[in-house]
């Protein structure tokens, strides 16, 4: 993300990010992250969190419905 300088940049994460959309989807339609057990489940929160993480600093993706 240290690359993203210019609008023109941020418009490419967008799309890069939507077209990730499907495996996105696939993770959560396939993965249980809240696992009980729990050192699987702080595996996959940490997971979360960094792929969340990504664009802090460029936008806020809490303000859309579905993050």
């Amino acid at each position: 993300l240290n690359a993203v300088k210019t609008p023109e940049d941020i418009t490419s994460l967008c799309a890069t990010l939507e077209s990730l959309r499907p495996q996105i989807d696939a993770f959560f339609d396939s993965v249980l992250v809240n696992a009980e057990e729990e050192e699987l489940k702080k595996a996959r929160q940490g997971l979360v969190a960094r792929v969340g993480g990504l664009t802090t600093g460029l936008a806020d993706f809490s303000k859309l419905q579905g993050f």
